[in-house]
């Protein structure tokens, strides 16, 4: 079974939060050492955040992840 999963490239992310405000499940997180991460228990794959990237620091990635 193939799985998506949305990753966030830290060095193109520029902490703008438009992809926090796209996240309707509140899976994705700014933490205090100024990262963002996804929350991949929370998140449903929708693609939100994604779509919200202008900078494409969100990519896709389908496949089987451990």
């Amino acid at each position: 079974m193939k799985l998506t999963r949305f990753r966030i490239k830290q060095d193109i992310c520029r902490i703008c939060g438009k992809c926090e405000q796209a996240c309707e499940e509140n899976a994705i997180i700014t933490n205090a050492n100024k990262t963002v991460e996804i929350d991949y228990k929370r998140c449903n794959r929708c693609g939100r955040c994604l779509e919200a990237c202008k900078l494409r620091a969100i990519t896709k990635e389908v496949g089987l992840f451990i």
